[in-house]
């Protein structure tokens, strides 16, 4: 059998459950050695890394670490120099804490702008503090790879969480420029775009009103699971999508072509 990420390095964020879970475990199972980052769920994350160290073909190492806090994440990629002097991918999958309720989401006129401000603070800066302490370690490779995950609720706001939303736009546009400027240095960004994804912790509270319409207007007649947004990161990953950059992948079943 041929293992398409053979000792290769990848850091998945927020990877103790659901998307990024399952992604570690892919990754380890094409031969990759993953580092599990989480923040509080360490028994969680160490399952994940007994599955990869144990079962698959690679290896894991859970390693906890705020991706909100600047020292936290040069801590984290000092840590990955030191023990493997490489790094060939990160996948952002950490977010901050949302549940998507839809009778108790606020509306426009309840939202104070300071609380845009934090949502973006949230999402796109833990992203531009981690490439920028992690870009030496990334041009060391002739092909590193980044792969981060946003939502379709950017393109269709079947319900219109404000801040979630507009924070996660924000990051698609940060992710596409970006991409362009570090094509010349040997590293490819991309998007990964799930619809909503059941079950995970963020969803649990979510109508079931709201997952019928969901599926309802989905052509493939389902919702999506963590693992298929985990096998649609590895194709990033893979030498499938050598010539691709700064694009847009939707994995919402499609929801986003109606």
């Amino acid at each position: 059998m041929e293992y398409l990420l053979k000792d290769k390095v990848y850091l998945v964020t927020g990877a103790s459950r659901g998307i990024g879970a399952d992604t570690a475990k892919l990754l380890a199972e094409q031969g990759a050695f993953v580092i599990i980052n989480y923040l509080h769920s360490h028994e969680q994350a160490k399952a994940v890394e007994d599955y990869c160290n144990q079962t698959a073909e690679g290896g894991g190492w859970c390693l906890s670490a705020d991706m909100t806090d600047e020292q936290a994440i040069a801590q984290l990629v000092a840590a990955i120099q030191m023990e493997f002097g490489r790094l060939d991918g990160i996948v952002c999958n950490a977010a901050f804490s949302y549940r998507f309720d839809a009778q108790k989401r606020p509306y426009h006129w309840e939202i104070e702008w300071e609380e845009y401000e934090r949502a973006e603070q949230q999402t796109v800066k833990p992203l531009h503090v981690l490439l920028q302490k992690a870009l030496p370690l990334l041009t060391m490779q002739p092909d590193s790879r980044v792969v981060v995950l946003s939502s379709n609720l950017v393109k269709r706001p079947l319900v219109t969480y404000h801040t979630y939303n507009v924070g996660k736009a924000t990051l698609e546009a940060y992710v596409q420029n970006t991409a362009n400027e570090l094509a010349r240095l040997g590293v490819r960004l991309n998007l990964v775009i799930p619809g909503m994804v059941y079950p995970t912790d963020a969803t649990k509270d979510s109508q079931e009103e709201i997952k019928d319409a969901v599926i309802n207007q989905t052509p493939l007649g389902r919702m999506a699971m963590p693992e298929d947004v985990a096998q649609t990161i590895f194709f990033f990953l893979s030498p499938y999508s050598r010539f691709l950059t700064g694009q847009k992948l939707y994995v919402d079943g499609g929801l986003s072509n109606q």
